[in-house]
């Protein structure tokens, strides 16, 4: 007696199976591109602040700086050559100039030493504005560095992250008497 062998079939996922899967796999596949090209704009948001924070000190520390040269030259007025004003710039080539509109800072990179100016070089997206006044024996000196549409009012109250504005404030005092 010869006994049928039984074919044993199996099953694949049918096309309805195979299409829900690809769709799931794709939400997934969208949502972590999502997320990556998320966190791209927050670093480079962050590299943004980061580096404005950075120029807003170093405009403080350039003003430090002329004080502290005047102090050491003996002059008179350890103020001196620094403008008050709510318009000025200041960097390393330049020095402190008062009542410009034009706050763009440039930079150079001179054998991979980068600094910024406002004179020449690659312009940034970066604008530095000095807000200098002197009270009684003191030098406020408020750094307001933007790159944004949102010019920062000379008190920096409207300087945020929101408006790509970051500011340092200081005040320096006459210590050579």
């Amino acid at each position: 007696m010869k006994t049928k062998k039984q074919i044993k079939i199996e099953k694949g996922f049918s096309l309805l199976e195979v299409i829900i899967a690809l769709f799931i796999l794709s939400i997934g596949i969208v949502g972590m591109l999502t997320l990556i090209s998320m966190s791209i704009k927050d670093s480079a948001e962050a590299r943004d602040s980061i580096v404005a924070s950075q120029l807003a000190q170093e405009g403080i520390e350039l003003i430090r700086n002329k004080r502290d040269s005047n102090i050491l030259s003996g002059a008179s007025d350890v103020f001196e050559d620094i403008d008050v004003d709510n318009d000025c710039l200041v960097d390393i080539e330049s020095g402190i100039v008062c009542n410009k509109s034009d706050f763009r800072l440039n930079y150079v990179d001179v054998d991979g030493v980068i600094t910024f100016l406002h004179s020449n070089g690659t312009a940034t997206k970066f604008n530095r504005k000095m807000v200098i006044a002197r009270t009684s024996g003191q030098l406020s000196v408020r750094s307001l560095v933007y790159w944004g549409s949102v010019v920062p009012l000379a008190n920096g109250s409207n300087c945020n992250n929101l408006n790509q504005c970051i500011y340092a404030e200081s005040m320096l005092t006459d210590w050579s008497s």
